[in-house]
Parts: C-alpha cells; sequence; structure tokens
C-alpha cells in the first residue's frame, strides 16, 4: 500500500526482523539460473507445437539495468538501520503529501511474505533514492522511479517471491506462464520486469540477504519476422529503456 509519510517505516515492529541487508550477486545469479532452467520444460513444448517460431525468449539476469549503484555498493551497510532511514527520511522532509504518495508503507510483518517484502523495500529505501509505490494496477507488487512521482513515470515493476519451506530449492521458482505474463505486461508498458526474494543468512541470523532478478527480454534474430524488420539489437538499450519517463507538463 502507499504511505502519507516517510515516518510510517519507523512504526513497523522490527522485533523479527534481521538488522542488515544486504544484495548478493552470488545467490542472484543462482537463481537467475534456476530460473532460466525452469523455463525450459515449457519451452521445449511450445517448440513442438505447429506454430510459428518463438520471436523472443525471457532471460534472468542479476539486476543491472538502471539499477542505482548504491544498492550494490552499501558503504555504509552497517550504518545502524534507524540512523540509514531517518537520514533518507530527513532528505525527504520538504516533500509534500502529494509527492509523499510515492514512497510506501508496509503493514505489519505477520507472514513470510510480509517478512520478505519488508526487507526488499528498506533496502531499497536506505540504500538509493528511489521512490516506490503500489504496482498493483500492473499485476507487480512495486512500481520503481527515479525520481519524484509528479514528475517521473516508473521504469520497472516489482515483483516479491517467497519460498515455501517445503521447496526442494532454496529459491522460489515461479512458473514459465507466471514469468511470461508478467515480462509481456512489463515489456508493453515500456518498463523493466524485475523479481526479489530475501535468503536469510543462517549464519548470520540478523542478516537478509536481497536478491532481485531483471527478467531481459531478447528478441530472438535468427526468426524471419525479425529479419524482415531489420532488427539486429536482441534488446531495448538501457538508454531506449530510461528514455521518455519524464512527465509533460501541462
Amino acid at each position: 500500500c502507499v504511505a502519507l509519510d516517510t515516518k510510517a517505516l519507523g512504526c513497523t515492529n522490527r522485533k523479527d526482523q534481521p538488522d542488515k541487508t544486504i544484495f548478493d550477486r552470488q545467490l542472484t545469479s543462482e537463481w537467475a539460473h534456476e530460473l532460466q532452467q525452469g523455463m525450459i520444460p515449457a519451452e521445449e513444448l511450445r517448440a513442438k507445437e505447429d506454430m510459428r517460431p518463438m520471436a523472443y525468449k525471457i532471460v534472468p539476469e542479476l539486476w543491472n539495468r538502471l539499477c542505482p549503484k548504491s544498492l550494490w555498493e552499501c558503504e555504509d551497510r552497517d550504518m545502524p538501520t534507524t540512523q540509514a532511514e531517518a537520514e533518507h527520511t530527513a532528505d525527504n522532509s520538504t516533500m509534500t503529501v502529494e509527492n509523499q504518495l510515492s514512497l510506501g508503507l508496509i503493514r505489519h510483518p505477520s507472514s513470510l511474505y510480509d517478512e520478505v517484502t519488508y526487507a526488499v523495500f528498506r533496502h531499497l529505501h536506505q540504500y538509493s533514492n528511489l521512490h516506490i509505490s503500489s504496482g498493483g494496477i500492473f499485476g507487480c507488487d512495486f512500481l520503481l522511479y527515479d525520481g519524484k512521482r509528479s514528475d517521473r513515470h516508473s521504469f520497472a515493476g516489482l515483483r516479491i517471491y517467497t519460498c515455501d519451506k517445503n521447496n526442494e530449492s532454496k529459491f522460489p521458482v515461479p512458473s514459465a506462464y507466471d514469468l511470461t505474463g508478467f515480462v509481456r505486461t512489463m515489456n508493453t508498458a515500456r518498463k523493466l520486469a524485475l523479481i526479489a526474494t530475501v535468503i536469510k543468512d543462517e549464519a548470520e541470523g540478523d542478516t537478509a540477504r536481497v536478491l532481485i532478478v531483471d527478467l531481459a527480454l531478447e528478441k530472438i534474430l535468427s526468426v524471419q519476422t525479425h529479419k524482415k524488420k531489420g532488427n539486429t539489437e536482441k534488446r531495448r538499450s538501457e538508454k531506449e529503456t530510461s528514455s521518455g519517463l519524464a512527465k509533460m507538463k501541462n
């Protein structure tokens, strides 16, 4: 949901929450690989059908496109959470109520989903200047903005996934059809399709490892439709993805 006041984060009970959150590149890459493997059966089944060849494919990868470097390079990650969040809140203290709508509020953690969502949100809020709002209108949990929502369009949709304790894998692996639908929606809206989860560090109980994967959509250039159009680039460039984010002023 959406917060009217950035101080709402401070109201969340952190009793069961880890003290630190970090982005883990290695685990994110491993998750991306499992997601790719999980899509193979669906791709093989589709290839056997008497239909035209697939013109696109989804490539799960470590989130780099339009990703704030501060999220990966948290030099102040040992700063107490309350201090870091207070400084971020102070930076936004002059915001109007209308602009504060771009910040999110996580409800009281009462389930695994709440805990994972809170950890992801807190890391994004603590270590970047991204603005965050509800993504319900696009079928995701959050929308990410690189500026005030009154001035900018969102550049990405973010879905949160959790892993059932009975799951054989330590990572959540949504179905290929679920991911494809999400990517298609985001691509039509000219947004990145991001998914996130959290792995708690067993050795360090106070640390949550945040994983964010970019579900990149790539053209299969060998397909006739792309040959006819003269397409030579597999995917949208980062520059093209970030263009047109500024809102037109009346």
